[in-house]
């Protein structure tokens, strides 16, 4: 009688049909040993789409015309990763990394739309707040977004690599990772879609830098620092203008908002502003001394990651001191 025998490798499939007086060998298929397999995953060729986290801004990425990676429709497909960033400081960041377009990535900064507040950073604002890093606005859903001008051309291919070096493909979620987000402040979110081929799938993580020091956690906050020498190289936006606030006036220290609840980092030192603007006043050190500054200047965003451990929402570059005065108080009376 002739015999089937399943053969079963690691990279190959063989099923052999052995009969007098020949061996007949035929090819069924190769086990699929790509990164992403090591983690929950959804085989796109049952014809059922992936499921999309809510977090998930989807309406912008439809608006772009990026490709729905949990689509089971897309077809002949390489590899791609699109990550959303997204925390209590607006805007957010979102990405889209790709080994198989002619366009291999894209940034976008996006916010949610002008009925709602952004806390210092009001929607009707944001053109502002991001002039010259952005020159065009769009509407998507319940956001609204622009694409950042690049001041340094980004090496794609080498951010590919990177990101795959520190397993994007199979990160555990977040849900595996025991934080209490309660206590966090400035409490931030990553959200992930990876696709390979016909294999997709989707994870998320809060506050990965109150993770443990396992190489799971460091790679994670490695994805999230790659991510930010991408944003490094957007065009810095010109949104010189006036700000009121609080100060010890020493580089690195708090600035206090008058007309807001954020704590910004002082990029600058108040004794060489005054030097430098010629102001007929005498700085002397002195133990908890605070100042009451009107400052001309240019703010940006804490990178998301290092706000948790700094306590800074946005950094201010103080240029001109407009005014100052000695205070006791920590913060602007309302």
């Amino acid at each position: 009688m002739p015999k089937t025998i399943w053969v079963f490798n690691l990279k190959l499939n063989f099923l052999i049909y052995r009969g007098l007086p020949f061996v007949l060998l035929i090819w069924m298929a190769c086990s699929s040993t790509h990164p992403i397999t090591e983690a929950p995953y959804i085989n796109l060729n049952q014809g059922v789409n992936g499921v999309r986290l809510d977090d998930f801004p989807t309406a912008v990425v439809d608006s772009l015309k990026w490709n729905d990676l949990a689509s089971a429709d897309l077809r002949k497909f390489g590899e791609e990763f699109q990550i959303a960033i997204k925390s209590e400081t607006k805007p957010y960041h979102l990405f889209r990394i790709s080994n198989s377009r002619k366009d291999p990535g894209q940034t976008i900064l996006f916010w949610p739309k002008p009925d709602l507040q952004l806390g210092f950073i009001t929607v009707e604002n944001m053109h502002d707040f991001l002039n010259g890093m952005c020159e065009d606005y769009y509407v998507a859903g319940s956001y609204e977004y622009c694409i950042p001008l690049f001041s340094k051309d980004v090496n794609w291919e080498s951010t590919f690599s990177n990101l795959v070096s520190k397993n994007i493909w199979a990160l555990s979620d977040g849900v595996v990772f025991d934080v209490d987000s309660t206590s966090v402040n400035n409490s931030w979110s990553m959200i992930f879609e990876v696709r390979s081929g016909m294999n997709y799938r989707t994870y998320s993580h809060e506050n990965p830098d109150n993770y443990d020091n396992s190489v799971e956690a460091v790679n994670i906050l490695a994805v999230a620092a790659q991510l930010r020498q991408i944003a490094n190289n957007f065009t810095p936006a010109q949104n010189y203008d006036l700000y009121t606030g609080i100060t010890t006036g020493t580089k690195g220290s708090e600035f206090r908002p008058c007309n807001s609840d954020e704590t910004w980092r002082f990029d600058g030192e108040i004794s060489e502003l005054i030097a430098g603007d010629g102001l007929p006043v005498i700085v002397t050190e002195k133990e908890n001394i605070r100042f009451h500054i009107k400052v001309e200047g240019t703010i940006r965003d804490e990178w998301y990651a290092q706000r948790n451990s700094t306590g800074f929402n946005k950094i201010i570059t103080p240029i001109h001191i407009n005014s100052l005065s000695v205070t006791s108080a920590t913060q602007c009376t309302k």
